[in-house]
């Protein structure tokens, strides 16, 4: 077996997958009263995702011969195909009903673009693969070398992962939009040329602006001027 078209194939699919989570976590997060058919194809969805990484960490290790779930994955009408083109349709008709330009632009007009039957078959397909998937995985009769461990840590990783960036974007939903615009403006309508040369001839400055990830503090006694510095 092919490692590297094995494992590409089906990060592929895991690819697909991922993009069906986004799109109906996006809308579930941001529509009020969404149907729990979305949430439900969106669970399907995240876990058939982390379940397809896993497979994959098994597609390339030196024990993929070994796994009969691959076998049946990589042949041609199998499991793998039969997802990728379930996924493909998807987001195929998510995409026409948007402007393929902007992700997710169903979303200004609130409207789901997957009918009812779509759903239910999206559900149930992409379950029953998942369910097929996890229990393979999960399999003591698998007569590999596998770190389970590590791909059981992997899987925990990927959710909290995803968890982690739920949570973030509902952080960004309640902090206000604040225009700083006009501050700035003022800021630099009182600000006289060469006043903040000092600064940016400082070694601290100069390290700042080229280490990634560092942070310069500048301190100053209030309406000593820090703002319109330059």
């Amino acid at each position: 077996m092919e490692v590297l078209g094995t494992g590409s194939a089906i990060l592929a699919v895991a690819e697909l997958s991922l993009r069906l989570f986004e799109a109906c976590d996006a809308y579930y997060q941001t529509v009020k009263g969404a149907s729990n058919e979305i949430k439900t194809l969106r669970d399907h969805a995240g876990v058939f995702n982390t379940a397809l990484k896993a497979l994959n960490a098994l597609a390339t290790s030196s024990d993929a011969g070994k796994v009969p779930i691959l076998a049946e994955w990589m042949q041609d009408g199998g499991p793998r195909d039969e997802c990728a083109e379930l996924l493909t349709d998807l987001l195929a008709k998510l995409a026409k009903q948007g402007d393929r330009k902007e992700k997710h632009s169903w979303l200004k007009n609130l409207d789901w673009p997957l009918k009812k039957e779509d759903m239910e078959n999206g559900i149930n397909t992409i379950g029953s693969h998942r369910e097929s998937l996890v229990m393979a995985l999960g399999s003591d009769n698998l007569t590999v070398s596998l770190d389970t461990n590590r791909v059981a840590t992997m899987i925990r990783d990927d959710i909290a992962i995803k968890e982690r960036e739920n949570l973030l974007q509902k952080m960004l939903k309640w902090i206000p939009a604040v225009d700083t615009s006009v501050n700035h403006k003022e800021a630099r309508r009182k600000h006289q040329a060469g006043t903040g040369d000092w600064l940016f001839q400082l070694e601290e400055f100069s390290k700042w602006k080229t280490t990634r990830g560092s942070v310069m503090w500048l301190s100053g006694m209030l309406g000593c001027g820090k703002t319109i510095l330059r």
